[in-house]
């Protein structure tokens, strides 16, 4: 499991709870948990450098030679910023990393129409790979997002729709009433264990 977290690595502060919670769902599901902090200190984003994609693949890479990696089990989780990597970087350029699993969107995991796929998804990952963008239904500036002016709602619909018209056969859209941008990190360890079941 790669968890990739949001613009300015807020999870790995004190009294935060989001790694421990991954962590137990990981050990629960005999899975190894990695959770990366980007190497952009720059902006704290996963997104910004163009560099931060090779990084994730370098590092995505090591991984698999160091420890007993298997490509057909690989998670990966993204949160805000995290989940724009996963869904405009990792996915369209780097696929190739991983043969199964599925991949959690959590405030974020919007489409860029500018994305052009380096890697075209393969037919192992269209049937099989499982994904799932998890957004509050308070996570839009039309009902007062803070997230700025970025509408996760809006773009985690979108991009749904858009990787499922890429082939991914097995895309889900969750909505959490009542949760805003932040709060709605608390629900993404429940989301990924049921996941995890199917």
């Amino acid at each position: 499991m790669i968890y990739l977290h949001g613009d300015g690595y807020g999870e790995f502060e004190p009294g935060a709870t989001a790694i421990d919670d991954y962590a137990a769902v990981a050990g629960d599901h005999g899975l190894l948990l990695a959770a990366p902090i980007t190497p952009d200190k720059a902006t704290g984003t996963w997104w910004s450098a163009e560099t931060s994609g090779q990084w994730l693949r370098e590092f995505i890479e090591y991984l698999g030679r160091t420890l007993p990696v298997d490509t057909s089990r690989v998670w990966l989780v993204g949160y805000s910023g995290g989940a724009e990597a996963i869904t405009n970087i990792l996915l369209p350029h780097h696929s190739d990393l991983f043969a199964g699993g599925g991949a959690l969107m959590i405030g974020g995991g919007s489409l860029d129409p500018e994305v052009e796929f380096t890697l075209p998804l393969s037919r192992q990952l269209r049937a099989g790979f499982l994904m799932t963008w998890l957004v509050g239904e308070l996570d839009t500036p039309a009902k007062g997002g803070a997230d700025g002016n970025f509408d996760a709602l809006g773009e985690s619909r979108a991009a749904e729709q858009a990787y499922r018209e890429l082939g991914m056969s097995r895309t889900a859209l969750k909505v959490l009433p009542g949760e805003t941008h932040d709060s709605s990190i608390r629900h993404g360890a429940g989301v990924l264990r049921d996941m995890l079941g199917r």
